[in-house]
């Protein structure tokens, strides 16, 4: 049988590389906890201000979304345009959804696409079961009720990861849901 575990370990571990190469030393990505929910109660969940990226692996054989929360979109908008500073509080940053504009999309997608890729690798990688899969990103969206995965009342299998991408409250939350 396909275990998760060893996918999620290394894929923290590339991400981790990969947001020093990109944030420096202070960058670091860790896996908090991974849990299974209804799709429904899991969507409802989503907190205001997330952006959702639809995501497949292989021929369509499988999708996934990720879930960046607005802290994590924010720091890496301000880390990778901003000059490294982050400009909120951590006290006072608020979830409300902004408008990003189509500079800060591009970021976020940068960013999605960087965790498909790392998320690629272990799956791709020869002798594992799913050797030769990789992921690619479909759409991107911030309304919870446009997102769909499977049928209606289907369960998922959420991964939540913390990032940190510099300095004190440059960091927030992401789902990987499968």
């Amino acid at each position: 049988s396909f275990s998760l575990e060893p996918v999620l370990e290394r894929l923290a571990l590339g991400l981790w590389r990969s947001v020093r190469r990109l944030a420096g030393a202070d960058g670091r990505v860790a896996l908090q906890t991974t849990f299974a929910r209804g799709f429904p109660e899991y969507r409802g969940e989503i907190a205001a201000g997330s952006l959702m990226s639809m995501f497949e692996i292989g021929d369509a054989s499988g999708s996934g979304l990720l879930v960046l929360d607005s802290r994590l979109a924010d720091a890496a908008i301000e880390v990778l345009l901003g000059g490294g500073q982050f400009s909120g509080a951590p006290e006072t940053a608020t979830a409300a959804a902004r408008a990003y504009t189509p500079a800060d999309q591009a970021v976020v997608r940068g960013l999605v696409r960087l965790i498909i890729a790392e998320l690629s690798r272990p799956l791709a990688a020869p002798g594992s079961p799913t050797a030769g899969l990789t992921g690619r990103l479909l759409q991107t969206e911030t309304d919870p009720e446009l997102v769909t995965m499977g049928p209606p009342e289907g369960r998922v299998t959420v991964a939540r990861f913390e990032a940190v991408l510099g300095p004190v409250g440059c960091a927030g939350t992401f789902d990987l849901v499968l």
